[in-house]
């Protein structure tokens, strides 16, 4: 493994967006995005960053206008052309762009709004799904063959944590706890169980099943820290976190057992089955999850076997690829790799 500075190209002057018409109704803007846009990333300026994969590249768009106002490309073709910018994600200030790439085995890190490249993680032979700062900003999460903590900066590695075979990975908003949902072996076969590491200590607390053994895509504290939801290509649960209403996670310290309860609740969904990792998101209430799914038919009801913390909404009959909450107008942006990037706005209902 190792950390590299990479060199960069900037556009020298901005790039206008061709409008998408569009006769949904929920649908403020769209625009035509060439390069396949993947992970997405909203600024504290209100600034949206698209990762281009097709491109190789970060793009930094005026969300009223639609004007690439920055763009750095971060492979040459000509050299090498497999970042797939998986997920863009800011760390907790909003300072700092943190890009996992896929296929290329990296992890780059950029400045904004300069996008100037700070540094790159290589981890070799390791398809590099998802990277996520801590809140705190101790750490970086990066997920790939194992799960790797390195220090926030990205100079070294920490700790990796190897088992249970990782599919997903979250942060709690507040830092205090690390799940990893992953695949792992019992007396009657393999099942899905989320492991919950305390990140002051990098020590497994919990280890619980979800009663089912699909691949999960994307997990997401949400219900202010109190439960764990997580998404299939066809199943979107969640997983209770407390023993009790009158617990709060602040409250939960290594030393006590987390009681994740013995059941989850259910919904069957479409996910597009190109979507990435950060296909769910929270909004202006944090019980509230947001995905985006595509047309089907749903085939069978919910599961409702726990106390639910969190309701879910969809915003339905969209191939998306990942999703961003601009509490601004209280919309979401999804990407799409056909070539869009889209504002929709929510449900009343679901706000």
């Amino acid at each position: 493994m190792s950390a590299l500075l990479l060199t960069f190209n900037s556009a020298a002057a901005e790039v206008q967006l061709s409008d998408s018409p569009s006769r949904d109704k929920r649908v403020l803007k769209r625009w035509i995005v060439p390069g396949s846009p993947r992970g997405v990333a909203l600024a504290a300026d209100g600034t949206l960053y698209a990762g281009l994969s097709e491109r190789q590249s970060i793009a930094a768009i005026d969300p009223r206008t639609g004007r690439i106002q920055r763009e750095v490309v971060l492979d040459s073709e000509a050299i090498a052309a497999t970042k797939e910018l998986v997920t863009l994600r800011l760390d907790a200030p909003r300072k700092r762009i943190i890009a996992a790439n896929g296929s290329d085995e990296s992890v780059s890190i950029l400045s904004v709004p300069e996008l100037a490249v700070l540094r790159e993680i290589t981890l070799e032979g390791e398809v590099v799904r998802d990277a996520i700062a801590d809140p705190q900003g101790r750490f970086l999460y990066i997920l790939g063959r194992a799960v790797h903590v390195w220090d926030a900066e990205g100079e070294r590695e920490i700790i990796s944590i190897p088992s249970p075979a990782p599919m997903a990975i979250a942060v709690s908003a507040s830092g205090h706890l690390l799940a990893i949902v992953g695949s792992d072996e019992f007396e009657s076969g393999r099942a899905t169980v989320v492991a919950l590491y305390d990140p002051a200590s990098l020590k497994e607390i919990a280890r619980k099943p979800l009663q089912t053994d699909r691949e999960i895509q994307a997990a997401l504290f949400a219900a202010e820290d109190r439960s764990l939801v997580v998404v299939a290509q066809d199943w979107l649960a969640e997983k209770p976190l407390d023993p009790g209403p009158e617990k709060k996670m602040s409250t939960l310290a290594p030393r006590i057992s987390v009681d994740f309860g013995d059941l989850v609740s259910s919904d069957q969904v479409c996910l597009a089955k190109n979507s990435g990792p950060q296909i769910l998101v929270t909004g202006r209430k944090s019980s509230v999850v947001h995905f985006v799914e595509r047309r089907c038919s749903h085939a069978g009801s919910a599961f409702d076997a726990s106390t639910r913390k969190v309701t879910w909404s969809s915003v339905y009959g969209v191939p998306g690829w990942a999703a961003e909450y601009d509490a601004r107008d209280d919309s979401l942006w999804v990407s799409d790799p056909a070539g869009f990037i889209t504002q929709y706005t929510l449900a009343k209902e679901d706000r």
